[in-house]
């Protein structure tokens, strides 16, 4: 008889995406199975490294001249531009020609202010959306300690000055926050994760895909109620998606219906500054545990009821991990 997660999986094999995949993977041991996760995970790797190199070189032509300033008007200074149209936390993304006109605020909470941007003809999208974090000075670090377990600056100085919450640490520990949801964005998106596509990030601020409308951005989930026929596979969406994370290296960390987009019948998963790599984190199961119980219990509401430690323990271990020590 079928556990619960044993259920809750076979909506993973009924996408296209995986059928062809786990069908194999059924006939194999656990050690073929194992290898073929790493060849692909390789492949998806060196893919993800090539395009970011590419990207990056272009990046670096545009700017060639540029000196690794903060400032805007220093960018544009760098630039020959005497007098920018633009200054501001988006400044440099006028300059590296991603934007055009005036971003209009779309949401602002209590950790970063969203502007819906007209982006460049030469991007390819008619939109953008601006993320810009609230000023280090009115942001409290002090219930992300846990997020924080693992992560490193590679700078012992600048490693002890986080950890003594010096200015310094703090200053570090803020461009670290946005760094590190700007490096994530681009892993999981480069592998078929359903978030923002990034496209350029600034000292307080990112670039990203714009999910929603002009004058309407997306909603959260929490504040849509699905049709009877979007329930399942956007439920084979979210599971799809914790997968990928996983595959990735990633663990959200903070996963409920108010950081999941809707629109037009999708999803899109958002803001992972806090998000945790399980090969650093001790916490990163307990913190999975937490994303994948907040998933189950929106979707409960709509008659799809799984266990979610269960469901958690599977997902955990279908990704190539050891069984968690909360499970044994």
């Amino acid at each position: 008889m079928l556990t619960d997660a044993q259920r809750a999986m076979t909506v993973l094999w009924r996408t296209q995406k995986l059928r062809t995949d786990l069908n194999t993977k059924t006939m194999r041991s656990n050690e073929t199975i194992s290898d073929t996760r790493a060849e692909t995970k390789t492949e998806i790797w060196e893919s993800y490294e090539e395009q970011e190199w590419e990207e990056e070189t272009v990046r670096l032509q545009k700017m060639k001249q540029l000196k690794p300033t903060k400032a805007a008007l220093q960018t544009a200074a760098a630039l020959g531009l005497e007098e920018p149209k633009h200054t501001g936390p988006l400044a440099s993304f006028f300059v590296e020609e991603l934007i055009v006109g005036e971003p209009v605020v779309v949401k602002s909470g209590k950790e970063a202010t969203v502007y819906c941007c007209e982006a460049h003809p030469s991007v390819g999208r008619k939109w953008l959306a601006g993320k810009v974090y609230r000023p280090r000075q009115q942001r409290s670090f002090k219930k992300d300690g846990i997020y924080q377990q693992g992560r490193t600056t590679f700078d012992a100085r600048l490693d002890r000055a986080i950890a003594s919450h010096s200015k310094k640490g703090l200053e570090t520990q803020f461009r670290q926050w946005i760094d590190f949801e700007y490096t994530t964005l681009r892993k999981l998106h480069a592998a078929g994760a359903d978030v923002p596509q990034p496209y350029g990030s600034a000292e307080s601020a990112l670039l990203i895909e714009y999910f929603g409308e002009i004058g309407m951005s997306a909603p959260q989930l929490a504040f849509v109620t699905l049709q009877p026929h979007e329930v399942r596979p956007l439920y084979e969406q979210m599971l799809m998606n914790l997968a990928i994370f996983l595959d990735c290296d990633r663990v959200h960390g903070d996963l409920s219906s108010y950081n999941i987009l809707y629109w037009e019948g999708k999803l899109q998963i958002i803001d992972l500054p806090q998000a945790v790599d399980p090969l650093d984190n001790p916490d990163a199961f307990e913190l999975f545990a937490r994303d994948v119980e907040n998933v189950c219990t929106y979707f409960a509401d709509y008659g799809i009821r799984h266990n979610p430690h269960e469901l958690a323990v599977f997902l955990w271990m279908e990704s190539g991990r050891a069984r968690p020590r909360q499970a044994r």
